[in-house]
């Protein structure tokens, strides 16, 4: 683990709220852009780029790129970003360059369903051994590839919710207004899946009570954990780099993550048994942060 200063207090403590910020790249900025601009002779953050050199050229390689091409790609992205940031450029800005390169070197989106379909075998797998009566609700659900696999390796019912129709799957995506209320009675799921949403959230306290609300037995959470500035730098770089440019300038990016022990906290307060705790560290190879997935009972 590369020695690291510690994040800032709000990160360590979970204390009354989750405070909800309305401009999707609001920390974005702050965080990334002095990380981009990258000091010299700043051991922390040289370490920290090393880090992130290495699981981004693992990802480019996971994603069937060749060893030269990877190399030359990401040397581009990363000299882009570099030289844009010192001309004091947002990240906005930025990400438009990124696109450009991104489009030019990558396939369309239905060349990339194989490796999406991957990815959801790997979530389901974790997830699995947690999964607790005959419905199940996976909220955020993005491409709706997870819920498919459950629904194809499980035969349990799965309903897919999310605010944005970024739907692959076979599976009807279920849209609500974001902040807004799921059209499902209360009590009415056996196990809700939120995997990786919270910290997208605005609001994530509001999405984990709608999850509680219809929730009948179990919650079972794969969140992002920043116990130190490392963590926090390495998360919310890839959350930008991978939403924002690999997929969609509208993916709202908060950043809205919590150390282990807020997270913990919160589902205290909650009134939310937790019934097991592990660590999954940098578990995704395409979209590499730090994970901790939490089994919770009501």
């Amino acid at each position: 683990m590369i020695a690291s200063e510690q994040p800032p207090e709000l990160l360590l403590y979970f204390k009354k709220s989750i405070p909800e910020i309305k401009d999707p790249l609001f920390k974005a900025n702050n965080v990334l852009l002095p990380f981009l601009k990258k000091p010299k002779n700043n051991a922390f953050f040289n370490q920290t780029w090393k880090k992130i050199n290495k699981y981004s050229l693992n990802a480019l390689r996971y994603g069937g790129i060749p060893f030269l091409p990877r190399k030359i790609i990401w040397w581009y992205f990363r000299s882009t970003m570099i030289k844009e940031a010192r001309k004091d450029k947002t990240l906005i800005e930025i990400e438009k360059s990124l696109r450009k390169i991104m489009r030019k070197n990558f396939s369309k989106d239905k060349d990339k369903i194989p490796n999406l379909n991957k990815r959801a075998l790997r979530s389901f797998n974790k997830i699995y051994p947690f999964l607790k009566g005959e419905s199940v609700l996976d909220l955020g659900a993005g491409d709706g590839l997870l819920g498919e696999t459950i629904l194809r390796k499980t035969s349990k019912k799965v309903i897919l919710y999310d605010i944005i129709d970024y739907n692959y799957s076979s599976l009807p995506m279920n849209i609500y207004p974001e902040n807004g209320t799921i059209e499902l009675p209360d009590n009415s799921i056996d196990t809700t899946i939120l995997y990786t949403v919270l910290h997208h959230a605005s609001n994530p306290l509001h999405v984990l009570d709608e999850a509680i609300r219809v929730t009948k037995k179990r919650i079972i959470i794969v969140e992002g954990f920043v116990d130190t500035k490392y963590h926090y730098l390495f998360n919310s770089f890839f959350d930008w780099f991978l939403n924002r440019v690999a997929k969609d300038e509208d993916v709202p990016i908060p950043l809205n993550y919590l150390s282990t022990i807020g997270w913990t906290n919160l589902f205290t307060k909650k009134s939310l048994k937790l019934n097991k705790k592990i660590f999954l560290g940098v578990d995704e190879p395409v979209a590499p942060e730090y994970h901790m997935l939490y089994v919770l009972d009501k």
